[in-house]
């Protein structure tokens, strides 16, 4: 009995074989077509230039930045008090004299504009948000921060969710000297948004509501759950037909 399994095997090896490599060929086209994670970085410099120096532009209109939508709580846009919105702005010329020029000067780290918090009364506290406009997934690589108001300390706290679970949480100080690289400390950590906040704390108290900028925001795409599945069976349909 088993010489006669063998001999079977040994004759139905090529046919098998065969078969196997019918099966791996027709997978081959799916899989090449399948989404790859895409890396990319957020400049900001796509946006609209400012009709003026140091003009801080709200960021809304021209939300899609890069695929990201920029959004916030407590907004209040009663001009010139309007404060809690996303914006962005482009230092284009020396500018002395004005509270915050320092990040204005500091805060671009590539290109020629950053995005910024529009936080003109520090003491209403805000949630930025950075979301994928396609309600994707991403990772965050991380971004480089400048404080916008100088006082004592400026405390950014960026915490990312996945629904309703926090992935990460991750608290920093920046200043006005200059930019502050802050990412997660585990790479491929997978969010469907980020919330960053800034505690700024003067003579006067601990305030809710600091200003910051914010440029060159890394991240990496994650394809749709299920696409690769469906993909692996289209495969094998196209190979079963092929029988």
């Amino acid at each position: 009995m088993r010489q006669m399994n063998f001999c079977y095997v040994a004759r139905r090896w090529p046919v098998l074989w065969r078969k196997q490599l019918r099966i791996a060929a027709a997978f081959v086209p799916w899989l090449l077509l399948a989404p790859t994670v895409s890396a990319g970085v957020v400049t900001f410099d796509d946006l609209p230039a400012p009709t003026r120096h140091y003009q801080y532009v709200d960021l809304a209109p021209c939300a899609d930045s890069g695929g990201f939508l920029f959004t916030s709580t407590n907004q209040n846009f009663e001009s010139p008090q309007y404060y809690n919105i996303w914006g962005y702005y482009r230092p284009t010329a020396p500018w002395t004299g004005a509270v915050g020029q320092p990040a204005a000067v500091n805060g671009v780290t590539s290109g020629n504009q950053a995005a910024c918090s529009m936080n003109y009364s520090i003491w209403q506290p805000s949630e930025y948000f950075v979301t994928r406009a396609d309600g994707g997934r991403w990772t965050f690589g991380g971004a480089w921060f400048t404080a916008i108001w100088a006082g004592i300390s400026n405390e950014l706290r960026v915490v990312g969710y996945s629904g309703s679970n926090m992935v990460f949480d991750i608290r920093s100080m920046i200043t006005i000297a200059g930019p502050t690289f802050i990412a997660p400390s585990v790479n491929g950590l997978e969010v469907d948004r980020i919330v960053i906040t800034n505690q700024y704390t003067s003579q006067f108290g601990v305030a809710p509501g600091g200003a910051f900028a914010m440029d060159d925001l890394q991240y990496e795409l994650v394809p749709a759950p299920g696409v690769i599945p469906l993909l692996g069976l289209a495969g094998l349909a196209r190979a079963r037909r092929g029988r």
